[in-house]
């Protein structure tokens, strides 16, 4: 019974680092908005910068969504079926970290480059970036089927 609190408590802590991390996306897009509705861009009058940080944008976001999915599921593949739910959940939830974190710096660096151009295609970039973020949510389902979970344990985590 130990361990059904505790792996309950494992996945809604799960679910607390992805709020936090989608919050504070959120909270930083708003913010940049903010400033650039009533600043502008710090660097708008720059073309060819901005032509740079698209390229550059873009080109990260390419390279690091398909990592930010691959690096975390080697992880989870890599986890034992002998280990507890409990050590199985906390193994989890750390290659999540990784996804979301990876996740987030680019939803970040998209933000900041939109504060300093005010070009909306980062906002779009940051839109995708999100929508990737959003497809990315835990649920007991996805854990149960990405550790391959046992019945039993499926219904501990259920």
């Amino acid at each position: 019974m130990n361990e059904l609190r505790s792996a309950k408590n494992i996945f809604k802590t799960i679910n607390l680092v992805y709020k936090a991390f989608f919050l504070g996306m959120i909270v930083f897009l708003v913010t940049a908005s903010l400033l650039v509705s009533n600043a502008g861009g710090i660097i708008e009058d720059d073309p060819l910068m901005a032509q740079t940080l698209k390229i550059i944008a873009i080109g990260m976001a390419v390279v690091l969504i398909p990592v930010a999915y691959s690096i975390p599921q080697k992880l989870i593949r890599k986890i034992s079926k002998e280990l507890s739910l409990e050590e199985k959940l906390t193994r989890y939830q750390s290659a999540l970290i990784i996804r979301f974190a990876l996740t987030e710096g680019l939803g970040i660096l998209a933000t900041i480059f939109f504060l300093l151009t005010a070009d909306n295609d980062f906002l779009m970039l940051f839109a995708i970036i999100l929508l990737f973020y959003i497809i990315s949510r835990p649920t007991p389902f996805k854990a149960a089927t990405d550790l391959e979970l046992s019945e039993i344990e499926k219904h501990e985590l259920m």
